[in-house]
């Protein structure tokens, strides 16, 4: 079995390393640009960040029609990805995506607050009061580890 390289990592220190930021600093460079320094920021200040002009661009954003509809330019993309969801060991609830959810009400699932999965679960059918809303992908274990969701959907 192959590991995937670390997309990004923050260090106690701050400084960022992993395969997305030398993509970056690569495309930086080819474009005669100066190299950036990254910063982290909540999934759902980006665009309000980068629309008051507090950062030059977002690199790990994600395409959509609701940012496209406020003005936001993106480029190609460079990756893709699959949703997945983070259960307890042993999926206790049988939990298989976002139908299994819709059809279990009594079920909670953990979703990045603004993230593309809270967009998606919601045009699926899964119910608001179903949603527990994180900052981080931290916290998204966290909350199915403590028990306060049954999954938390990534990407």
């Amino acid at each position: 079995m192959g590991v995937a390289p670390t997309y990004v990592v923050a260090s106690p220190d701050g400084k960022m390393s992993g395969y997305a930021i030398d993509v970056i600093d690569l495309v930086l460079k080819g474009m005669s640009l100066p190299q950036l320094t990254p910063i982290l920021i909540a999934w759902d200040a980006q665009i309000p960040a980068l629309q008051a002009r507090q950062m030059d661009f977002l690199a790990f954003d994600l395409i959509s029609e609701a940012r496209c509809k406020r003005g936001t330019i993106f480029s190609a993309p460079y990756f893709s990805m699959q949703d997945a969801l983070y259960v307890l060991p042993g999926n206790p609830k049988h939990l298989m995506g976002y139908s299994h959810v819709v059809q279990n009400p009594d079920v909670k699932l953990a979703v990045t607050t603004g993230s593309s999965q809270e967009a998606y679960a919601l045009k699926k059918g899964v119910k608001p009061e179903q949603l527990v809303k994180v900052p981080d992908l931290q916290a998204g274990a966290a909350t199915v580890i403590g028990g306060r969701a049954d999954a938390y959907a990534l990407g």
